[in-house]
């Protein structure tokens, strides 16, 4: 039987890449999972499932009735949820691994403006505009590449992603040995 490992990219000590750019492709956010502090993180397995790892399973919420569903379990922090990447988004998850974010479909970028919670042009009080760092990632905004040219002391390229690939260790969560389990356990 294939292990399988998670793929983890943090945002922040709490939150990863994840929950912002791979939920939406299931229509689902943070706050898909009741209180928006239940959501743990979401990864992607290495044979192209998506998980999502809650606190509580008991958020009000029939998630096993998701159309791309597959199974859950208990793991050491709650209860992992694993869902079947709809096939029309799997070259999107593609990129997501290999850190090419703004190369994603604009099917794909839709859902995550749509779902992610992230700033796209926000208001502020001061009448201008506020648009999160991973929105202007994907769209590869000109005015990000400047800044980081000045930062990094290098001329980033046109075509060159504005976030760092992701790293081995910051990406591989194990829990093979439970998924194992529970796939032996349901026949798969």
């Amino acid at each position: 039987m294939e292990k399988q490992q998670f793929h983890l990219r943090s945002v922040s000590d709490k939150e990863n890449y994840a929950n912002y750019l791979i939920l939406p492709l299931l229509g689902l956010s943070r706050f898909s999972y009741g209180d928006k502090d239940n959501l743990v993180n979401a990864y992607v397995t290495v044979n192209g499932k998506i998980a999502a790892v809650v606190r509580n399973r008991d958020f009000g919420i029939e998630y096993w009735k998701h159309p791309n569903y597959l199974t859950d379990l208990d793991v050491g922090e709650g209860t992992c949820i694993l869902y079947n990447c709809p096939a029309k988004f799997q070259d999107n998850v593609a990129l997501f691994l290999d850190s090419k974010f703004s190369r994603m479909s604009d099917e794909a970028k839709q859902l995550i403006y749509q779902f992610s919670g992230l700033h796209r042009n926000f208001p502020r009080k001061d009448k201008t505009f506020f648009t999160s760092r991973l929105v202007l990632v994907l769209e590869r905004d000109e005015q990000l590449r400047e800044q980081l040219n000045e930062v990094l002391g290098e001329k980033l390229g046109s075509e060159d992603e504005l976030e760092p690939k992701l790293r081995e260790q910051d990406i591989l969560l194990n829990v093979d040995s439970d998924i194992s389990f529970i796939a032996e356990s349901r026949g798969s």
